[in-house]
């Protein structure tokens, strides 16, 4: 180890041969992560907590400890509370230089920890202390810089090898002073395995990049390649100047990281990427800075900025072992693309892909386990968020989605009984106009009545007879065809729906037959409804219809939900549906309610499975990770990063500014940052088929950048083409937002889209007032169209800037822009 804590000596120290890790810094050990930055205001404290929250959210453990012993402020920014006197790590230090080895009592963590007070992922914070006599009296003791005549490890190091020992965390992140303080130094240089080093985009931090860099590469020679360094831009702002004097930050970043030369041979002992530049860094925004955001907005609003960072140190964190690099030299790349045309058609989102195909191909989406949650009802997505696929996954049946849930048929796709058991929605305007006459409630008997009937068929035959003894004898006659499988179930319902009686009966079945189930050994019956929207037209009667058709089925479940306990339902809604039609009391649905979720890593592992559609590109995923299976994808997102560097690349290949897994997920993305599996693999196929035009194969890659785009403009069309079919009444405005500038402000948008809706034709065009029907009549005006577009993800609010009157300025979804023939860039 070099002998000095200073940064002057760490430079100074040059020896021929890297010296070995010691056992504090074992392969597998709790990682220490060290977030520096060369001056203050830098963002170092922000990205730490940020950081952090990424990792506690994966169920990393987290040990966050502020060693800015001069001006401490970790525990404010995670609303800590107040520290006890005589706690924290200053107290720990001062201990530490007293002990002679990390189980000295001295030296027990637990005393010293304090809670989070943000809503945060859980996160165990070591803060420096309660500032005061004491404090200022135990900062005076306090000498780094004269650690390295101490006999043994620094006191730093006891300190951490307590933590591993008593806490055993994933990760051990530091705050550290600014500067050239000396504990700085002992942390950075000799203890940290990785350094985030966070450097504002000003001139000043040209010349303290080039310091640190050779301080780095000093500590790196020491420590056989030891510590990893990110160096991360911040603190520019997100205008055309900012961004220049971020460009000019990262090439002077390069420039201090080229390999270090002497007489022109270069330095055999340095690695030729000493550090890793995160070229997107992280911008001054003042939702990123405010402690508040970290509480309530932290995904949504400030993780996003992030990613870039998490994925970077997830990277320079990763162990090896069992992992090589890709080798795009020993795959066939056109074969690839061949096998990927043809394996990708016929995909588990098209309406005639078999149930068993979807077994084949099916991944869970994040919010699986809350679905088939018994309490959970309804679930809810757009078009192309996974719906009909998760039905035709659970109607499938082996394996299991739930081995304590057998799930039946009860509208929709063929799946697990005969077509001819659906109502088509021309017989349900007949039924409609036969049985309304006074009798809107024939909607929820309508439901009842079908699910009664499906659960007696289901059911065994003693079980369905004795259900049906709990109606009176003198109208069992009518309830009777229900149970007999050879009867058309059309037939039976309809005839049990004219009976008088059969709003009551057919709860009072209901109940009856989940009675008979509860004493029986079958496990929960769970009905499956689908394809409730389809088939209706697009008229306004139709629309009505439609909504008394669903409403119907929802205000049947509503008097059942907690009354039925081995009977249950998966009703899969459209969101327009859901949010559209009209009942009493529909918050309460809000706890039944779950909504179909896809995480980035969720999207990474469906890209890998359609990759491996091809055997080509199998085989070299299991060269590079054998460990890794289909349909058994890792959940750490740089082990899958890394397993689709060869379909797409490591950085697109204009300039370094953005990775391809980031460009994906980006523009996959809606305004409310939902990702939809659909349009992702209609990027693939799209892109695909662009690449096969080519005349050349790239070499380090299977798919181009410019596939990628050609990918990304097609997978446009498609959502907006979902997006129309979904929102009927929002699609006129959707197409006067056609060649809008990227970012708007209320009255612009409103403008933009009078202008365009007066100009065109149909039964919007309209030169004063709103037609009937229209999104923007009535009380709230444009403001609704408004606020519903940011709702459906088409727009997202700004946050970069404002109007010139400081109002709030909306932006375009990079996923509808190509679509809409928005401008990708110049917000």
């Amino acid at each position: 180890m070099f002998s000095s804590a200073s940064f002057g000596a760490v430079v100074s120290t040059r020896t021929a041969e890297p010296s070995g890790r010691s056992g504090a810094e074992a392969v597998g050990a709790s990682k220490v992560v060290a977030f520096y930055g060369f001056r203050g205001g830098s963002g170092r404290t922000t990205a730490l907590t940020h950081v952090a929250a990424a990792l506690a959210a994966r169920g990393r453990t987290v040990v966050a400890v502020d060693l800015d012993l001069e001006a401490p402020g970790l525990g404010t920014v995670l609303r800590c509370g107040d520290s006890v006197e005589g706690k924290g790590s200053l107290a720990l230090l001062r201990a530490a230089e007293l002990a002679d080895s990390p189980d000295d009592e001295r030296l027990r963590i637990a005393p010293h920890l304090v809670a989070v007070g943000a809503d945060l992922p859980p996160i165990r914070v070591i803060p420096a202390g309660r500032l005061g006599p004491q404090y200022y009296a135990q900062l005076d003791l306090l000498n780094p810089a004269l650690w390295h005549v101490m006999d043994g490890p620094s006191p730093l190091r006891l300190l951490f090898e307590r933590i591993r020992a008593e806490l055993e965390p994933d990760f051990i992140l530091a705050d550290c002073r600014t500067g050239l303080a000396p504990l700085t130094a002992t942390a950075v240089f000799h203890e940290a395995d990785v350094v985030v080093a966070c450097f504002s985009a000003s001139r000043q931090s040209h010349d303290g990049a080039r310091a640190f860099t050779r301080a780095l590469e000093a500590a790196q020679r020491q420590r056989g390649g030891r510590p990893s360094a990110l160096l991360v831009p911040t603190m520019f702002v997100e205008t055309d100047g900012g961004l220049t004097r971020r460009d000019e930050l990262v090439s002077a970043l390069e420039a201090a990281t080229a390999p270090a030369t002497e007489a022109g041979v270069e330095d055999p002992l340095l690695s030729d990427e000493p550090a890793m530049i995160v070229a997107e860094g992280i911008p001054f925004r003042t939702s990123l800075s405010v402690s508040y955001v970290l509480a309530a907005g932290y995904v949504q609003v400030a993780g996003r900025a992030y990613e870039p960072l998490v994925a970077a140190l997830d990277l320079a964190t990763r162990e090896d072992a069992a992992v090589t690099a890709p080798d795009l030299s020993r795959i066939d790349t056109q074969a690839v693309l061949r096998e990927l045309d043809e394996g990708i058609r016929g995909l588990p989102f098209a309406e005639e892909v078999r149930p068993h195909q979807v077994v084949e191909w099916f991944l869970p989406p994040a919010s699986l386990h809350a679905i088939l949650a018994p309490s959970t009802y309804y679930v809810v997505g757009g078009k192309g968020s996974g719906k009909s696929w998760l039905y035709r996954r659970m109607l499938a049946g082996s394996p299991p989605l739930d081995p304590e849930q057998t799930f039946i048929r009860g509208h929709g796709p063929e799946g697990g009984g005969s077509r001819d058991e659906d109502f088509p929605p021309d017989e349900l305007r007949e039924l409609d106009r036969a049985l309304r006459g006074g009798r809107d409630e024939w909607a929820p008997a309508f439901w009842r009545i079908r699910a009664a009937a499906t659960l007696l068929r289901w059911a065994p035959a003693e079980l369905s007879k004795r259900a049906l003894t709990t109606v009176p004898p003198r109208e069992r006659s009518q309830w009777e065809p229900l149970r007999q499988p050879q009867r058309a179930l059309r037939v039976a319902v309809v005839n049990a729906l004219r009976a008088q009686s059969s709003i009551p009966r057919s709860e009072q079945l209901l109940l009856a037959i989940d009675e008979l189930l509860r004493a029986s050994p079958r496990s929960r019956a769970v009905l499956a409804y689908d394809a409730l929207d389809t088939g209706f037209g697009s008229s306004e009667t139709d629309l009505h219809r439609r909504e008394r058709f669903v409403g119907g089925l929802v205000s049947a479940l509503e008097g059942l939900r907690g009354r039925l306990h081995a009977i249950g339902f998966k009703v899969m809604l459209r969101e327009d549906v859901f949010s559209q039609f009209a009942m009493q009391n529909k918050s309460h649905l809000r706890p039944a309610t779950i909504e179909l979720l896809w995480r980035a890593v969720d999207v990474w592992k469906l890209a890998l499975s359609v990759a491996t559609r091809s055997g080509e590109y199998r085989r070299l995923v299991r060269s590079i990770d054998p460990s890794a299976a289909e349909l058994a994808w890792p959940d750490d997102e740089a082990r899958l990063t890394r397993l689709l560097e060869p379909l797409w690349g490591a950085r697109m290949e204009r300039g370094r500014k953005i990775s391809p897994t980031t460009f994906v997920q980006r523009r996959t993305a809606d305004g409310q940052d939902r990702l939809f599996p659909r349009t992702l693999v209609e990027m693939l196929r799209h892109a695909v088929a662009h690449e096969r035009t080519r005349d050349q194969a790239l070499a380090d890659r299977v798919l181009s950048s410019a596939a990628l785009q050609d990918g990304y403009r097609a997978a446009s069309h498609l959502r907006l083409d979902d997006l129309r079919a979904e929102y009927t009444q929002v699609s006129p405005y959707l197409e006067a937002l056609r060649g809008l500038n990227p970012t708007s402000t209320r009255n612009q948008l409103r403008a933009a889209m009078q202008n365009q809706l007066r100009a065109g034709s149909g039964p919007h065009r309209k030169a004063k007032g709103a037609p009937a029907g229209a999104l923007h009549a009535g009380p709230g005006g444009w403001n609704k169209v408004v606020d519903r577009l940011v709702e459906i993800g088409v727009l997202r609010e700004y946050k970069r800037a404002t109007g010139e009157a400081g109002e709030p300025k909306y932006e375009v979804a990079l996923l509808y822009r190509p679509a809409l023939g928005v401008r990708l860039v110049g917000v």
